[in-house]
C-alpha cells in the first residue's frame, strides 16, 4: 500500500500550478514526487559580518543529499504558509520541488522579514549577503549553509 505524497504538479490529486507558473508551458514527463516535505522555519544564519539573515527551509523528509534551490527575497518568506495564490509567490513551490527531492530554502533580506540590517536594492551587500548564505561557513553552526541542507556532517566547512 503506497501513501500518497502531498504536492503541486498536474497529475490528478495534485494541487494545481497556476498562474505564472503554467502560462505558456506544456509540462511533460514530470518526476514523480516520492518525498515528504518538514520545515525548519526562521534559522538564523550569521553573515560575517554579524548581521543575521532568517530563512526557511523546506527539505525532504529523509536522510540523505539533496541538491538545493535558495530564493531571497524582501517579501516576507512567510507568505509560503499563508494560502495566498502561489502563482503569486516569487520564490517558488515548494510543495512542488520538494517532492521531487530538493531542498529549498527561502530567505529574507537585510530589514526584512525579522533580519538584521539596512536595505539594499540589489548592491553590493547583497550579493555579499548571497554569497555567505550559499557558500560560506558563517551559518550560526559554523557551517555553510547549502552544505547544512545537503546533508553533510555539521563538522564539514567549506574551503
Amino acid at each position: 500500500m503506497s501513501t500518497r505524497i502531498e504536492s503541486a504538479g498536474t497529475a490528478p490529486g495534485e494541487r494545481r500550478l497556476n498562474g505564472p507558473q503554467t502560462t505558456g508551458r506544456d509540462y511533460r514527463n514530470l518526476s514523480e514526487p516520492t518525498y515528504r516535505k518538514t520545515t525548519d522555519e526562521d534559522v538564523d544564519v550569521r553573515l560575517r559580518d554579524g548581521a543575521r539573515l532568517f530563512v526557511d527551509v523546506h527539505r525532504p523528509d529523509d536522510q540523505g543529499r539533496f541538491p538545493a534551490l535558495v530564493a531571497a527575497s524582501p517579501y516576507p518568506r512567510q507568505i509560503q504558509n499563508l494560502g495566498a495564490p502561489l502563482g503569486f509567490i516569487e520564490s517558488g513551490a515548494s510543495d512542488f520541488f520538494v517532492p521531487r527531492g530538493y531542498v529549498h530554502v527561502i530567505a529574507n533580506l537585510r530589514s526584512t522579514g525579522g533580519s538584521d540590517g539596512t536595505f539594499g536594492f540589489f548592491d553590493g551587500q547583497e550579493r555579499r549577503d548571497m554569497y555567505d548564505l550559499v557558500v560560506s561557513p558563517v551559518s550560526s553552526s559554523g557551517v555553510c549553509v547549502l552544505k547544512a541542507v545537503l546533508g553533510l556532517p555539521v563538522g564539514v566547512r567549506s574551503g
